[in-house]
């Protein structure tokens, strides 16, 4: 499964409009994961990004707080990770070849 966020053009009542949407490719599995899944996975995402971000930020600056606010970031993606089901375990597993 690959998950992203991106911007695209969506129609509604007649008018298109750029918004943010989160798009998961499946890949050759049928089966999309529960709603409550694909949650967690743009949640974990979400914060990968945002952690990328902040050692950027840290990179640039120099600014003690942007590091700090990394690692927050990364904290709550392991959260997130650690958190994961079965059914989410099992897929990741199978997609790298490991099972």
């Amino acid at each position: 499964m690959n998950s992203s966020i991106t911007t695209a053009a969506v129609e509604c009542d007649g008018h298109l409009s750029l918004q943010t949407v989160s798009v998961t490719n499946f890949g050759e599995c049928c089966e999309p994961l529960s709603l409550r899944d694909q949650e967690r996975e743009i949640r974990i995402a979400a914060e990968g990004l945002l952690l990328r971000a902040d050692m950027l930020a840290f990179q640039r600056t120099g600014v003690p707080d942007c590091r700090a606010s990394a690692l927050k970031h990364q904290d709550r993606m392991f959260e997130m990770i650690k958190g994961r089901t079965d059914a989410v375990r099992e897929r990741i597993a199978a997609e790298r070849g490991l099972l």
